[in-house]
């Protein structure tokens, strides 16, 4: 995994919260993924197998 400073990573989990794909415990201070973020996991994962078989056809 590549080096990430701590407040672009705040930025980009700032960013995912809005969006309602993660949320935070407030006690434990962790992230979970909501249900519409593991929706949209798995959408990037087609997505990006998609791609992937279709370069291998060029």
């Amino acid at each position: 995994m590549p080096e990430i400073s701590a407040s672009t990573l705040s930025s980009h989990l700032d960013v995912l919260q809005e969006a309602g794909l993660i949320t935070q415990e407030r006690r434990r201070g962790r992230y979970l993924i909501t249900i519409p973020g593991r929706l949209a996991v798995k959408m990037a994962y087609q997505i990006a197998d998609r791609i992937g078989r279709s370069r291998r056809h060029e």
